[in-house]
């Protein structure tokens, strides 16, 4: 849409690395030319798949990827209150299938160790459990640790954050949470 508002620009861009093919289309679409595109997903992602993932295990049941900011989830925007309250029928639906079926569930935190945030995440998702346990696994940004807890999961689980559609993008088995309304 904003693309379509404004006069087509007939950009003229050397290199252009994306998360995919769709990117491209859209470029082409509208007239913005890209002499080399090359679909590779993210920085973070491609570092992860070179260095860290031998590393890696791998099938471990469900992995539902935080997107917990303490501004947003306090917030009076219908936005945020919407997403927070969508987020929440999800993840007990989530639990309440790992319990009956006994599958692994998971949150990986935004939050890593030492962040001032990080209690308040937990303290989020305790409120939503109640008195059932979920088990978190702590972010490390610096060793991409959400990546390897994505990679390590059988199912990925996102509401829409960027880490869900890079796995996606690499063919992983990953789940979105619709926020745009209701049904």
């Amino acid at each position: 849409k904003i693309i379509s508002q404004q006069k087509k620009s007939h950009t003229n861009l050397p290199v252009y690395f994306g998360f995919g093919q769709y990117e491209k289309e859209i470029f082409d679409a509208y007239s913005l030319n890209v002499k080399e595109y090359i679909p590779n997903g993210s920085i973070k992602m491609g570092i992860f798949n070179t260095y860290y993932i031998s590393k890696s295990k791998r099938k471990k049941g469900i992995r539902f990827i935080s997107q917990y900011r303490s501004s947003s989830e306090k917030s009076n925007n219908p936005i945020f209150v919407n997403f927070f309250e969508i987020q929440k029928k999800i993840l007990q639906n989530i639990s309440m299938f790992s319990l009956n079926n006994n599958v692994d569930f998971k949150i990986v935190l935004y939050s890593e160790m030492g962040n001032i945030n990080l209690d308040q995440e937990r303290e989020y998702y305790d409120n939503i459990f109640g008195k059932k346990k979920v088990g978190y696994l702590i972010n490390n940004y610096s060793k991409l640790s959400a990546y390897s807890y994505c990679h390590d999961g059988e199912i990925v689980i996102h509401m829409n954050s960027s880490l869900g559609f890079e796995f996606f993008g690499n063919g992983y088995k990953v789940l979105f949470g619709n926020t745009s309304d209701e049904k």
